[in-house]
């Protein structure tokens, strides 16, 4: 597989049934590779018998959707989207870690620029927002903590930033 734009130029990975591995084409190793769970938009081959496959760009990634059971006892979701679409003045990247199914970590880096007062209405604001989104989802029950934290590393088995991730023992 061949990946055209810039962003992800020069991706490279062999075409199997249901399972597709990326690879940098400078590093043609025979290393096994994460399977992809990426979705892709393909370009339409010129050359249909080559083992490789052209593509324009990436469209979306596949994450976990975080599941809790509502104030009415129901299993319910919050979509990864919605989850992706929080903007706090001040995050510069969060995490949301999934404890149980009535409770969640929501990790966030600061930005590093913020004084103690901006770093703590930061903290207050992604709490507001948060309870907002459950409250909207009849999800009052479910408690959260949001933490501060330097970093959030990428999956070490993956090597991906994972958006929702299961809380880490």
């Amino acid at each position: 597989m061949v990946c055209t734009n810039q962003r992800n130029a020069a991706l490279w990975a062999s075409r199997q049934p249901a399972v597709q591995h990326l690879t940098n084409p400078e590093n043609l190793s025979k290393q096994p590779r994460p399977p992809l769970s990426d979705t892709l938009r393909p370009i339409e081959q010129s050359n249909p018998t080559s083992p490789y496959i052209l593509i324009d760009s990436l469209v979306g990634r596949t994450e976990k959707v975080p599941e809790f059971i509502n104030r009415d006892g129901m299993e319910d979701f919050i979509s990864p989207h919605t989850i992706n679409e929080i903007f706090i003045d001040g995050v510069v990247r969060f995490q949301m870690r999934l404890v149980s199914k009535t409770s969640f970590q929501f990790m966030i880096c600061l930005d590093s620029k913020l004084n103690a007062s901006q770093r703590a209405a930061a903290i207050a604001a992604t709490e507001h927002r948060l309870r907002e989104l459950l409250d909207q989802k009849r999800m009052s029950n479910v408690t959260f903590a949001v933490v501060a934290v330097d970093d959030l590393p990428v999956d070490p088995k993956t090597r991906k930033f994972r958006l929702i991730a299961d809380a880490q023992p």
